[in-house]
């Protein structure tokens, strides 16, 4: 691990989606996920700006079947979000974004953001700086 520090995981949406990502470390690259798929991340560790009766954070996870497999936010707007505390500092390598799985409902872009007080976000970018 990195330190002990708490690290939060934001995705910003349009609508649904799903995330899961991977642990690297200074000695390797881990090829596990982190628990959004299998619940190793509690659900109280899952929250959202909004939420559509019905369709809380923690159905947002990968491959999920709960309740409707799937989260949603309130209004379909920009600006909503999905957000994962991963309790200790990480850095993450991937993620998987899922659409609903009993509907035509699914992510048209994102942007992935982290912040390691809960408060200040830095959005992920790619290697030529452009927001991903």
């Amino acid at each position: 691990m990195c330190g002990t520090n708490m690290v939060f995981l934001r995705v910003l949406f349009c609508v649904i989606a799903i995330t899961c990502a991977w642990l690297v470390t200074a000695e390797q690259v881990c090829t596990y996920p982190l628990g959004m798929e299998s619940g190793a991340i509690p659900d109280a560790s899952i929250t959202a700006s909004s939420i559509s009766v019905g369709f809380e954070p923690y159905h947002g996870r990968l491959n999920g079947v709960a309740g409707v497999g799937a989260w949603a936010a309130r209004t379909n707007t920009i600006g909503e979000w999905l957000q994962v505390d991963l309790g200790e500092m990480k850095t993450v390598t991937g993620t998987i974004i899922q659409g609903r799985s009993s509907a035509d409902q699914w992510v048209t872009s994102y942007k992935l953001q982290y912040s390691l007080d809960g408060l200040n976000w830095i959005t992920y970018a790619s290697s030529d700086g452009s927001e991903e």
